[in-house]
């Protein structure tokens, strides 16, 4: 039977019926059989906004984001007034990194529904992710006036300000969220901004939440145990702090798809595809343009930190971690063909990355002669970001291995770093780090690649800097050593901690755990 012929033998109210029992199907969780009668109702009546909807949200759950954003768009295209659809996408294009379209979908889901908190506060939590901290702020406060006891959105608020480097008013907006709910996640973010002691009655509260195990969702559960490991930490209970990192690392690991061998052997590939002959030969197709600063290594080196120091000099725009050259890279070399498809790229393709890639900087730079790019992991592009910009200097940040791995080990990250939930993996991927790094010493210039190590900037601040900046070919400036007066923005899990004066308070901090670290099998050294 033809479309026509459909419509023709059911009577006007069929589709509506057979919605109804879709979405029923769908909230039993019986999926396939809900997308089977969405589909059916879509024959009967090809323009039901609501069933296009419905059939996104089951996507969206199946995590077939493609196939979801199309249901959104035909649900909007149906009822171009159908705010729920408009902030359904907008969810959609933002797990895609589709930072842009997921901010417009939202905006048009608000000015729709003037009143849609829910919609307000996703607006935030993308408008963070873009670094417009100000408008995420905005945001949060409309859904907050619309839905004053909205926990999550005072919670997101509160990361927004500790971000913008506000961390009193942070911490007034997560204790605004616990007061309306108390969550694993507005307890970790508060723990995240202040220091415990032994007696704190937080630690009680945490402790009894705790207590409830699976009666509290398991996110809740993994921030939980994170929160309740730092604040042990902070009263000097080691064994307790471990315990606690180790629940909510295990909890955290258990719902990671993470293949091990293949993330080692890519490690392993990238050494031996940019070889010291084939560096060479690729050699002087790259754009010499000195704009970029790459900061570089493993989470918590201290890369956030360079490059708060950097960012305080009047020459240098500090950007952040960015996701671009990557993303570049991926599309010119295609998903999944890195480092082999390289061997078969085209030097204007080589060209063409880099000036992508400029173009961008340029987007962001406040009209400073030099950016700094601090996505720790670019280590594993350092050879194809020297071929494609020869000038760009690259900056590789170190710290002591126990400290680093712990300290990795100690937080949970929002996304990516799979292999930080489990001692042993962590330990292995470290030691693959190492050996790339080592291999990129011997086919990257010392004059374009440069260690600086974490001790070492903490016990001599204006001799490193000046070290620093003198690689990068840029004057001394005293401003840098004051960095911590800056005001810009600070999206990393050390946002709190760079708006504070050098310190040793880091230094020798796996130290106390050397007893239960053994799993990560590796030196204490940097090396």
């Amino acid at each position: 039977m033809n479309r026509q012929q459909i419509q023709a033998a059911h009577p006007p109210d069929a589709a509506d019926t057979i919605i109804a029992q879709g979405v029923a199907l769908a909230r039993q969780g019986r999926f396939a059989e809900a997308v089977a009668a969405l589909n059916a109702a879509l024959k009967i009546r090809p323009h039901s906004a609501r069933a296009h909807n419905t059939l996104g949200l089951i996507f969206a759950q199946q995590s077939k984001l493609p196939a979801a954003v199309r249901c959104f768009a035909s649900a909007l295209d149906a009822q171009p007034d159908f705010a729920e659809a408009a902030n359904n996408l907008g969810k959609a294009l933002a797990v895609l990194n589709r930072q842009d379209e997921a901010i417009a979908s939202f905006r048009r889901a608000t000015n729709l529904d003037p009143g849609y908190a829910e919609a307000f506060n996703n607006l935030g939590i993308a408008l963070t992710d873009a670094g417009q901290l100000q408008d995420a702020i905005d945001a949060y406060r409309c859904a907050l006036r619309a839905k004053p006891n909205y926990a999550d959105a005072h919670n997101n608020l509160s990361i927004a300000h500790r971000y913008a480097g506000d961390l009193q008013a942070a911490i007034a907006a997560c204790e605004a969220a616990l007061a309306c709910a108390p969550t694993g996640t507005a307890y970790l973010n508060l723990a995240n901004l202040k220091r415990f002691s032994v007696g704190d009655p937080l630690i009680a509260a945490m402790e009894a939440m705790a207590e409830l195990g699976s009666d509290i969702s398991l996110d809740n559960r993994i921030a939980l145990h994170f929160a309740l490991g730092k604040a042990h930490d902070d009263c000097g209970n080691t064994e307790r702090a471990f315990a606690q990192l180790f629940a909510g690392n295990a909890l955290k690991r258990a719902t990671i798809a993470y293949d091990e061998a293949k993330t080692l052997c890519t490690m392993q590939r990238i050494a031996h595809i940019f070889s010291t002959a084939n560096m060479r030969s690729w050699h002087g197709h790259g754009v010499t343009d000195a704009t970029p600063i790459f900061i570089l290594g493993m989470p918590r080196s201290g890369s956030t930190l360079l490059e708060q120091i950097l960012s305080a000099h009047p020459e240098i725009f500090g950007a952040g971690e960015r996701t671009d050259f990557s993303r570049i890279a991926s599309a010119i070399l295609a998903p999944d063909a890195f480092p082999e498809a390289f061997t078969q790229l085209q030097p204007q393709s080589l060209r063409n990355l880099a000036r992508t890639y400029l173009d961008t900087l340029q987007t962001l730079s406040n009209g400073a002669p030099r950016v700094t790019d601090k996505m720790p992991g670019n280590f594993l592009y350092a050879g194809l970001i020297h071929l494609a910009l020869p000038k760009a200097r690259i900056l590789h940040t170190r710290r002591n291995a126990a400290d680093t791995c712990f300290s990795c080990f100690s937080k949970l990250f929002r996304a990516g770093h799979a292999y930080s939930f489990d001692l042993g993996e962590l330990g292995r991927y470290y030691k693959a780090y190492q050996h790339l790094m080592a291999h990129w010493r011997g086919v990257i210039p010392a004059s374009i690649m440069l260690d600086v190590d974490y001790e070492s900037v903490i016990a001599d601040p204006e001799g490193e800097i000046r070290r620093i900046l003198a690689h990068c070919g840029l004057p001394w400036n005293p401003s840098c050593l004051n960095f911590h007066h800056s005001a810009r923005p600070v999206q990393t899990a050390s946002a709190t901690q760079i708006r504070a004066p050098l310190h040793p308070h880091a230094i020798a901090r796996a130290a106390p755990y050397q007893p239960y670290l053994r799993p990560l099998n590796i030196t204490g050294s940097m090396r």
